[in-house]
């Protein structure tokens, strides 16, 4: 049995959360039981994706105490979620050959994963560190180019966190990350783990796609986040329209409170011709998109557009992580 550790689900369906659906996907497939903790909406969530209850997969759920859009709302939720998360993980019973699975970093999904993990000290540990918190002075957008930014309280938050998370992962816990760009410093916060980068850690298998009906210059996907770069789409859309005044473009994507600023920023300028919000698409619906743009015509994109591609990249990624650290699991029922 692999517990998978998602408590401090919000909402929507971040690349985290991505990544933990397809690794309980292929786990599943293989005859490995998987028991997800998470909450009421991101089982809701989850399940609507298509990972339904079943004897490979179960749901132990806290509520969400409704974490809203604001910073100070999520931090309260989170605070309000610790009780209930510490009673959950101390009923659970774990048996030799079982593996805790740590998602992400945030504490009220670590503390009780630590909590059931300092419990149980001969059991398999993996923590997951999906990206790195950005430069204090320098926010998700300095990190790139160079400006300087006062730090805002969600970074601040967010390297706190983060801090907590580095001092407290078990040695005993193999670390996952999927980016080589955090070798050096992945090395130096877990010198005693051992570590493992799954490189390649993207791939879908595409289905046939129904046609959009309209078709675009560039299509732009992803969560609503500073960390995206989604408060410059508008600008750059505006530097292009100079060049080309019927520029297209289609967003894919949500989260509050970036939607509402991008639409107001997009009125502002002008841009509602340009620039059409699709909303969270899924899918043959999202790819529908994708291969209605005018993207550049190399051998991978303009495999995409044919529909023809068939990537297996999440396969053998995960093949590696359970060679690296899953190794010997098999399921109690085959």
């Amino acid at each position: 049995m692999i517990y998978h550790f998602n408590l401090a689900y919000l909402d929507g369906m971040s690349g985290g959360d991505r990544c933990t659906l397809e690794l309980i996907r292929h786990f599943a497939a293989r005859g490995i039981e998987n028991t997800l903790l998470t909450t009421e909406r991101g089982r809701a969530r989850f399940v609507a994706e298509g990972l339904e209850e079943s004897r490979l997969c179960r749901y132990l759920v806290i509520p969400d105490f409704d974490p809203g859009a604001g910073g100070l709302s999520i931090l309260t939720a989170y605070i309000r979620r610790l009780r209930p998360a510490f009673r959950l993980v101390d009923e659970l019973s774990l048996e030799d050959g079982d593996l805790i699975y740590c998602h992400n970093e945030f504490f009220p999904n670590l503390l009780p994963c630590n909590r059931l993990a300092a419990r149980s000290p001969e059991i398999r540990l993996i923590y997951h560190l999906h990206m790195l918190a950005p430069d204090l002075w320098r926010g998700y957008q300095g990190q790139f180019t160079g400006e300087f930014h006062w730090p805002s309280l969600r970074l601040i938050n967010y390297r706190i966190q983060q801090y907590i998370f580095r001092k407290t992962v078990p040695e005993r816990a193999l670390v996952v990350y999927n980016n080589a760009y955090y070798d050096q410093t992945i090395s130096k916060w877990f010198p005693a783990n051992k570590r493992y980068n799954i490189e390649r850690y993207s791939g879908v298998d595409l289905a046939e796609t129904p046609a959009v009906g309209k078709s675009y210059d560039l299509v732009w996907c992803g969560r609503f986040h500073a960390q995206k770069g989604v408060d410059k789409i508008p600008e750059m859309v505006g530097l292009l329209k100079e060049r080309k005044p019927d520029i297209s473009l289609a967003v894919i994507g949500s989260g509050a409170p970036w939607e509402e600023r991008l639409r107001r920023d997009i009125e502002r300028r002008g841009l509602q011709r340009n620039i059409e919000l699709k909303g969270f698409l899924e899918g043959p619906e999202k790819f529908a998109v994708f291969k209605s743009a005018h993207i550049p015509d190399d051998q991978p994109l303009r495999k995409l557009r044919s529909g023809h591609t068939r990537s297996n990249e999440v396969r053998p990624a995960s093949r590696r992580l359970r060679s690296a650290g899953v190794r010997g699991l098999q399921g109690r029922h085959g």
